[in-house]
């Protein structure tokens, strides 16, 4: 259409005058109105991206919150690997900062457990050797405690919880 109105201004086309303006004034509602589609298509484009960013974004940090929060390195990969694929899915609608920010937080969520499950792994026989006996000591009088009629079945069942995260967090062999 640009074309066409380029050629109706030309001097060497041969119209009456009326007719060239009745022409240039019909093209030029035509190129506005396609102008118009175009900025609302572009305004509807860049709300979906938007939206889709912060969809994207829900997913990646509730999978980062959730991967810390694991007991394995496994639990935590899986769940940061979904996270990932589901960029990878919607890739398309944000824009390429925007994923590279995302995808740059699962991969440093990747690094900072991967750190964290190493040192988790490097407990000395001298550091289980001293954990040990205070970890021992805190079972047997969970099992004591459990043992004893006159507590509650809540309340044991709560001990023994206790005891449990008791015995992930120590650093044991």
């Amino acid at each position: 259409m640009l074309d066409i109105q380029k050629e109706l201004r030309s001097p060497e086309l041969k119209l009456r005058h009326e007719n060239k303006l009745e022409l240039e004034k019909f093209l030029g509602e035509e190129i506005k109105i396609v102008r118009d589609k175009k900025r609302i298509l572009d305004e509807n484009i860049a709300m979906e991206r938007i939206e889709s960013y912060y969809n994207l974004r829900n997913i990646t940090d509730e999978a980062v919150q959730k991967a810390y929060s694991f007991e394995t390195f496994e639990e935590a990969r899986t769940i940061l690997f979904t996270a990932q694929n589901a960029l990878k899915e919607q890739s398309s609608k944000p824009q390429k900062e925007q994923k590279d920010e995302l995808f740059g937080l699962i991969r440093s969520t990747f690094t900072a457990l991967e750190e964290k499950f190493e040192e988790y792994k490097r407990v000395t026989p001298e550091e289980a050797a001293v954990n040990y006996p205070e970890i021992k000591t805190q079972i047997d009088s969970a099992i004591e405690f459990v043992n004893d009629p006159n507590n509650s079945n809540q309340a044991s069942r709560e001990k023994l919880i206790e005891t449990q995260t008791l015995i992930k967090e120590a650093r044991l062999l």
